[in-house]
């Protein structure tokens, strides 16, 4: 843990303790963002990124394959019905972990971020 009294016993330079506090706050920030990402992404969102990882992109029609599997596969079907394929892909791309160009959906390295994250976690999946 970082802390004042670490700090000092390092004898750092002024310049040097502010690059280490600012990597610090860095990594807090993205740990936050992560968390937050984590608690509101749905298990099949975050396969659908796992498959645009392992793709050089993909169409919505591809896409829309990914989330129609998620429908068939899930417990609760009724709740995809109030959450169109529309927000779904939102989600992502406003979360920035999905980018689109020309009508092709890529990760984004934000995303490829995000499942390394997961996968150092070890966070479970989620459902839906």
């Amino acid at each position: 843990m970082l802390s004042r009294n670490s700090l000092k016993k390092q004898n750092l330079t002024t310049k040097e303790t502010v690059e280490i506090l600012t990597r610090h706050l860095a990594n807090s920030q993205i740990v936050s963002l992560f968390n937050e990402i984590n608690y509101r992404i749905w298990g099949s969102q975050v396969e659908l990124l796992q498959h645009l990882n392992s793709s050089s992109g993909s169409s919505v029609t591809e896409l829309k394959t990914v989330y129609d599997l998620a429908i068939s596969r899930s417990l609760n079907p009724s709740t995809f019905a109030k959450y169109t394929f529309e927000q779904y892909l939102q989600f992502l791309v406003s979360h920035k972990l999905v980018t689109e160009i020309d009508g092709s959906y890529f990760i984004s390295q934000l995303g490829r971020d995000f499942l390394m994250y997961l996968i150092a976690t070890g966070t479970p999946r989620k459902g839906l």
